[in-house]
């Protein structure tokens, strides 16, 4: 089965995500500290990340470890719904990463994690 890392720096809503995608029976991972995101990739330990950001501004630098690190490693982003065109061209990325704004679509989410894990 298919590695999916769950990364959100909230415990709560990490928790939520966690509990809806695991109804999907998709195999999960929370993460909740970036190091761990990273240490996960550096050991080739996932096929698609999930990255649930509630705080955009104090992730930037460790992003762009990460980025650097899982650019051949699909991406989606759960943006804060009021994130502005002009903050999500600053968050680093690679080319497969796939941008989801919230309030997101349960539906579409999974939809989106099936096609990238198969």
């Amino acid at each position: 089965m298919s590695q999916l890392l769950l990364y959100s720096s909230d415990k709560n809503s990490g928790n939520a995500l966690y509990r809806l995608l695991n109804k999907h029976n998709f195999d999960l991972i929370l993460l909740q500290k970036t190091q761990e995101l990273v240490e996960r990739i550096r050991f080739g330990q996932a096929d698609v990340v999930v990255l649930d950001l509630n705080s955009i501004g104090c992730l930037y630098s460790e992003l762009s470890n990460f980025f650097e690190m899982a650019e051949d490693i699909p991406v989606v982003i759960l943006t804060p719904y009021d994130l502005c065109a002009q903050e999500i061209q600053n968050i680093p990325q690679n080319e497969l990463c796939y941008f989801m704004s919230k309030p997101i679509s349960t539906k579409q989410l999974e939809e989106l994690l099936t096609k990238l894990l198969h």
